[in-house]
């Protein structure tokens, strides 16, 4: 059970000492201080309480989603390689260590709204083939000039790695935020907003930030995946003051 405050705590355990209750505690247990003892049917009760502030449990709490999201983008890639038998983060030669059997290693998202997010967490782990996990097997990518040297539209799951594998070699910290998203059946379409903090292959520190569309499949399994990838697609530099009248 739970109580207010560690004062209502500490004033909760004065009171059973003084009705002759053995109490432990109080200990405490990183989020949480807590003391225990038995009720008059022999069942051990716990009262505790948030040691921190709210603002700090609320921070705790995301960091811990955010770890559990990452171990569970690490932990399904590497399931789903060793079933397809591609080959773990790691394990491949130098001269083609983002290159792995064309055969698909997916996982998706839970919903379009997270893909961007999820991606952006690969990234940020150094995760070639989580973010590669992200994409169907049948997806477009379109690459980007200021990270792959040139704009061409790849498909392929070695060439979708290839594709994630230069924006890890970046060394990056990708923010990202998804304006909006429309769903129409098993496909949705979002627009983000991204911007990735790196070094280029010079050592020196590079930002890249952009615009993307995103169009997402839902697969038989219910989870979604990127389908196509356009990260410069909604880019400012795309507008014209109007467009040429419609004859």
């Amino acid at each position: 059970m739970r109580v207010d405050s560690p004062d209502a705590l500490q004033a909760a355990r004065t009171r059973l000492a003084a009705a002759g209750v053995d109490v432990i505690g109080p200990i405490e247990r990183s989020t949480v201080r807590s003391i225990f003892f038995f009720d008059p049917n022999g069942i051990r009760v716990e009262l505790t309480t948030p040691p921190l502030a709210d603002a700090e449990l609320g921070e705790l709490a995301a960091r811990a989603r955010d770890e559990v999201a990452r171990w569970a983008i690490r932990t399904r890639a590497v399931d789903a390689a060793a079933r397809s038998g591609g080959r773990p983060v790691g394990a491949a030669a130098p001269d083609d260590r983002h290159l792995y059997s064309e055969k698909s290693i997916t996982m998706g998202s839970p919903s379009p709204e997270l893909s961007n997010l999820w991606l952006a967490r690969a990234f940020n782990a150094r995760d070639v083939e989580a973010a590669a996990a992200l994409y169907h097997p049948d997806a477009s990518v379109a690459q980007l000039d200021d990270v792959h040297g040139g704009t061409r539209i790849v498909r392929g799951a070695n060439a979708i790695r290839a594709t994630m594998a230069a924006y890890v070699d970046l060394e990056p910290h990708m923010d990202v935020v998804t304006h909006h998203t429309t769903v129409a059946g098993d496909f949705a379409l979002t627009r983000s907003q991204w911007l990735i903090a790196g070094r280029g292959e010079d050592g020196m520190p590079i930002e890249v930030h952009h615009h993307g569309m995103e169009v997402h499949r839902r697969g038989a399994d219910g989870t979604w995946y990127f389908f196509i990838d356009h990260p410069f697609g909604a880019d400012p530099s795309w507008a014209i003051p109007r467009p040429p009248a419609t004859e």
